[in-house]
């Protein structure tokens, strides 16, 4: 079977059934990975949550460290999405720290190159260039204890207008597994010629009748226009964020189970009240025995290790 095989089909031996996976280890990854179980007949699968952060090189605010204790005390792991610039040492050690501890990381490219000119205009060629001009430029910084080259297994592109069949085919040919970069409601995911689809889903705004993206840029512009706003504010808009945050959880939870994406970016808006809300849903949600906060490639995993038959049944519950 071709690397562009259907939904949650990937080569492999034929394994007796039921499988209890010991842990998968890739070792282009960082070495702390979780179980991967194939569901049995019938059987709830866990109540995923992907946490990942955009432009995880810099860090103007002190987020990181913060960030990386937290998901250690709620047993979970998040994705950074790593822009391409040459890494200062400071850098270098943070990401060191976050892969050891079984983080992941993927790529946010080169910039904001938006618009006809830029990634719209794009075909498989230039994203090839564009992905080894990623590597490049992380190669040319300080040195991680790890291959880029192998380590990442997908991404996020900054921009929404791409020619998809172009970039799908260069992640492809760089061996990646999936992306993040379109937007949708919350479902199971599916994989679209060799790729898995990992969209980030709109939900409701807790107290109100809008929805936002689940995003902290999304939640800053619903909140504020954008713009900096009286501090005396901050309180209210940092409940409200995680409250939106957990009752997605809560409601797939007690659902169809499908995955809850949320993306972040290192920024203080509003005194890093987004930043504090997420802390607070890892807080909240993490622990629990059903819930497994997990990175990207970690679900990748999961969905791979399912059956097809499996996997149709949970798309038909959404």
């Amino acid at each position: 079977m071709s690397a562009c095989a259907a939904d949650g089909e990937r080569p492999r031996q034929a394994q007796p059934h039921p499988v209890r996976h010991s842990p998968v280890h890739h070792p282009v990854h960082s070495p702390v990975y979780q179980d991967v179980q194939r569901l049995a007949p019938g059987e709830r699968p866990p109540q995923f949550v992907v946490i990942s952060l955009d432009g995880a090189g810099g860090d103007d605010h002190g987020w990181f460290a913060t960030l990386l204790k937290a998901a250690g005390r709620a047993h979970a792991k998040l994705t950074f999405f790593l822009s391409g610039v040459p890494l200062h040492r400071r850098q270098s050690e943070r990401l060191a720290t976050a892969w050891r501890h079984g983080h992941e990381l993927g790529t946010y490219f080169n910039g904001h190159v938006c618009g006809r000119r830029g990634m719209g205009a794009w075909r498989t060629r230039e994203w090839n260039r564009r992905i080894d001009q990623f590597y490049a430029l992380i190669e040319n910084g300080e040195k991680l204890p790890f291959d880029v080259r192998t380590a990442i297994r997908g991404g996020r592109t900054p921009c929404r207008d791409v020619h998809r069949p172009s970039r799908d085919a260069a992640y492809r040919a760089h061996g990646w597994r999936y992306d993040a970069s379109a937007t949708g409601a919350p479902r199971w995911p599916r994989r679209n010629a060799g790729l898995w689809e990992f969209p980030l889903p709109t939900l409701p705004l807790h107290g109100t009748r809008r929805r936002v993206l689940a995003s902290d840029q999304a939640l800053y512009t619903a909140h504020s226009h954008a713009r900096p706003a009286a501090a005396g504010k901050w309180p209210a808009w940092r409940r409200q964020t995680t409250q939106t945050y957990v009752s997605a959880v809560n409601a797939r939870l007690t659902g169809d189970r499908a995955p809850v994406f949320i993306a972040h970016r290192f920024e203080n808006w509003h005194g890093g009240s987004y930043m504090k809300a997420l802390i607070d849903l890892m807080t909240r949600v993490c622990p629990k025995p059903q819930v497994r906060c997990v990175s990207f490639t970690e679900l990748t995993d999961w969905l791979e290790a399912q059956e097809r038959k499996t996997l149709a049944r949970l798309r038909n519950s959404s």
